[in-house]
């Protein structure tokens, strides 16, 4: 692989840090982890990915993300100066108004002209991996390339929304369709690729799976795929650490990278 970007999933890193110390000093541990990835992946660009302050998934769905309990209150302030920490690590910290840092990795990993390494250890972004995209999971150190995506999944990466839809999120609330876990899942999405198809070839699938999809509506896998589906084209900012607001949002963005 040539020398890749590194895109780095800001608000998973900053807290798996912190609960690695017992809250002191996360700092040390996040300098420890870029210095490991400058030696792993020798990057042409560290790229740290923010969330917006606001969500527009949590404008669509009220209850996305809503189980989420409270966070410790000196947690909640390292994710709110997420921008000055990875900034001052040396990091080029971006976020995309009214997204997620999700979406953020998607778009810059669509635009990327050359090879790039996702840091994090969100399964959601398994939908970017493709020959020049990888995973790295900070947790097992692990890459998850081209190879184990089609080993583990057996469907494209363009269906992976309808895969989540399918078989729901407890992380971000989303019930999916009942009974109908992840392996009925990539069951019906290696065969069918839309909603609409799935439903032309309901009876093709086993019982479980059937009364599952008949007590939902096509309405309603949609409306879910608009949560799970990660956006690629997203309006990306890079973010001046000087200008970033205590949220870690852009105040004077320098404009679309």
């Amino acid at each position: 692989m040539t020398a890749p970007d590194l895109l780095l999933d800001a608000s998973n890193l900053i807290v798996r840090a912190y609960f690695a110390t017992g809250g002191v000093h996360p700092q040390n541990v996040l300098r420890d982890r870029l210095r490991e990835y400058q030696h792993v992946f020798g990057p042409r660009h560290v790229i740290a990915a923010l969330d917006s302050p606001s969500n527009f998934r949590k404008r669509l769905e009220p209850t996305y993300k809503g189980q989420r309990g409270s966070k410790p209150p000196e947690l909640e302030a390292l994710l709110r100066r997420g921008a000055e920490l990875m900034g001052a690590l040396g990091c080029i910290c971006a976020a995309a108004p009214d997204h997620e840092a999700d979406d953020v990795m998607a778009t810059l990993a669509e635009r990327a002209p050359g090879n790039v390494v996702i840091v994090t250890t969100d399964a959601d972004l398994h939908a970017c991996v493709r020959d020049e995209v990888q995973v790295y999971s900070p947790g097992t150190r692990k890459r998850f390339t081209q190879m184990d995506y089609e080993a583990k999944y057996g469907f494209p990466r363009e269906r992976f929304a309808l895969y989540k839809a399918l078989c729901g999120c407890e992380s971000d609330n989303i019930p999916g369709v009942r009974n109908v876990g992840p392996a009925r899942a990539q069951k019906v999405v290696a065969r069918c690729g839309t909603v609409e198809g799935v439903y032309s070839e309901l009876g093709s699938f086993d019982r479980t799976t059937q009364a599952g999809l008949q007590e939902t509506t096509p309405e309603a896998i949609h409306a879910a795929m608009q949560l799970t589906r990660l956006v690629s084209t997203a309006p990306v900012r890079r973010i001046s650490t000087a200008t970033a607001g205590s949220s870690g949002a852009p105040r004077k963005p320098r404009g679309e990278e």
